[in-house]
């Protein structure tokens, strides 16, 4: 009976990624370039929540810009607004270029050690350096996390067929060689190193990169849900089949 019990719990118990930086290596969404799911640690997360963003990037030159990979259209660049929705939300169409400190990414609710970070570069990924902020944007203690290009991994998740690249800033257009892909990759708390302050209190992250190379079209959380009340049921349906199966042939048994 006792393993039955620990059987129980096994199946109830979602999995969580172990601490460990992996790349993303697979995903899928709802055919109008919003991610529904993400794969990463062999685990496949489904309930996704994506980041709002406040980005920097330099204003004199292009780079002042929102990569898109639009297919059917070339849309203008007109505010600054425009590149902090780029990077918002679990939309990986397009992205604000070469962001730099302060950038943050806001998730509007605290960090577990249930949910998986995750990031998403235009291109093959890009070294840079995170640390953890509360709802009111402030640093919490000295956590941070250092990412390299080889985190995001080798292979490219998300891909484009008859892109169309665009660059702009808000005053110039560019059509330059588009940029067809993009690598994800994903941490949990437990990747950041850091003793000091409240880790509890995390509600974001904050690029501390002093300037990057990096296109993020898409940062968010995912979680392993937990399980609702039919799971429950079927779960301890299961088990008392069993118990009722075992009952019955010790029952026949002991009546011989």
């Amino acid at each position: 009976m006792p393993l039955l019990v620990l059987a129980l719990l096994a199946i109830l118990t979602p999995l969580r990624m172990s601490a460990v930086v992996t790349a993303i290596s697979a995903v899928t969404d709802d055919g109008n370039y919003n991610l529904t799911s993400i794969t990463t640690g062999g685990q496949t997360y489904s309930s996704l929540l994506g980041a709002t963003a406040d980005v920097r990037v330099t204003i004199s030159t292009a780079s002042d810009a929102v990569i898109a990979l639009y297919i059917f259209d070339t849309p203008p660049v007109t505010s600054r607004a425009q590149l902090n929705s780029a990077a918002s939300g679990l939309d990986y169409h397009d992205s604000p270029a070469n962001i730099y400190n302060p950038s943050t990414f806001q998730f509007g609710r605290t960090i577990t050690e249930d949910d998986v970070i995750f990031l998403f570069d235009f291109g093959t990924g890009d070294a840079c350096q995170f640390s953890l902020i509360d709802s009111g944007g402030s640093t919490i203690g000295d956590y941070s996390i250092s990412l390299s290009a080889g985190d995001f991994g080798v292979t490219d998740p998300i891909t484009f067929v008859d892109a169309v690249g665009f660059m702009g800033d808000e005053t110039t257009t560019q059509i330059f060689t588009h940029v067809d892909t993009q690598r994800g990759v994903g941490f949990t708390l437990s990747d950041f190193t850091g003793s000091i302050g409240d880790i509890s209190q995390a509600t974001g992250i904050i690029l501390t990169t002093p300037f990057s190379t990096l296109d993020p079209s898409v940062v968010g959380l995912a979680t392993v849900p937990e399980f609702g009340s039919s799971s429950l049921v079927l779960a301890l349906f299961g088990v008392m089949s069993v118990v009722f199966y075992r009952c019955r042939i010790r029952s026949r048994s002991l009546s011989k």
